[in-house]
């Protein structure tokens, strides 16, 4: 029997279902781990049991082609799925106590704690990638695309939420900054926005493990940059650090880690470049 979450009703915060937590999760530990039961909308109605179907049925919309459109869906690139645990998580723009990976070639999602997450807390992550937009028009985004309205501390005003949503607007403008100052070759003004985004990473209530990797590894293309190699060594170490919390010890992004850890002079910004393009 699962012990760690449960779907309960959450009608009363104005939601349908959601997961809950059953114990304490600490940071970085994975919460709920699923394969997709169908990746296109004829599997799902065609080959799976008529259990499996009415379970989807009961997801976000209408028909089987909607659940892959909707808040039920498991998306990267071209790869969907439908899962029927997962698919209960409901969205909250802040606060935002877990993340989910898709790792493509196990066919599974994986949900991470961003920190401490209590017994009995729910169980959030965010729909929505942008953090600039303001309230009103968040909820009316929401409302048009998964037919709900946010009532998440951020949406509500409750001052806990605005203060959080507001670290998270400067940390989507501080990524234009590093974007802006990389292209012209301007590393070390990228690297003070960088250092001040791993600040907002430390004071918001909860981060992803995937930022944190994220805000190393930048760390690090900064100090390679501009030839602090002691520096660059030991972001990419923390970066790997967090790499092996979301994709696992072994996966390529770890690996590559801690070989620009060991030598940074391996580290090819192009490859990097390349990604961003």
């Amino acid at each position: 029997k699962n012990t760690d979450w449960a779907i309960q009703d959450c009608s009363q915060q104005g939601k349908g279902f959601g997961v809950v937590a059953l114990r304490d999760f600490e940071f970085g530990e994975v919460i709920m781990a699923e394969r997709c039961v169908a990746s296109s909308a004829q599997e799902l109605q065609e080959l799976m049991p008529a259990s499996v179907l009415a379970a989807a049925m009961c997801l976000y919309g209408l028909n089987c082609d909607e659940k892959y459109d909707g808040y039920a869906m498991g998306r990267l690139g071209t790869t969907r799925g439908v899962f029927l645990n997962m698919g209960r998580v409901n969205h909250a723009c802040v606060p935002v106590p877990a993340d989910h990976t898709w790792l493509v070639d196990k066919n599974c999602k994986i949900l991470t704690a961003c920190g401490k997450i209590p017994k009995g807390m729910e169980i959030t992550f965010s729909y929505r990638g942008d953090m600039m937009l303001p309230a009103i028009e968040r909820k009316d985004e929401l409302q048009r695309q998964w037919g709900f309205e946010c009532a998440c501390e951020a949406c509500r005003g409750l001052e806990a939420g605005v203060q959080e949503y507001d670290l998270w607007t400067r940390y989507q403008k501080l990524d234009k900054l590093i974007s802006r100052h990389a292209r012209k070759k301007k590393f070390a003004e990228a690297l003070t926005c960088v250092e001040l985004q791993l600040e907002i990473c430390k004071e918001a209530r909860f981060c992803p493990a995937v930022t944190f990797e994220r805000c190393f590894f930048d760390l690090f293309q900064m100090h390679h940059a501009l030839g602090h190699v002691d520096e660059a060594s030991l972001s990419a170490t923390k970066a790997a650090e967090f790499a092996a919390l979301v994709w696992g010890k072994e996966a390529d992004e770890t690996l590559n880690y801690l070989q620009y850890a060991n030598d940074p002079s391996t580290f090819d910004s192009s490859d990097s470049d390349d990604e961003e393009a």
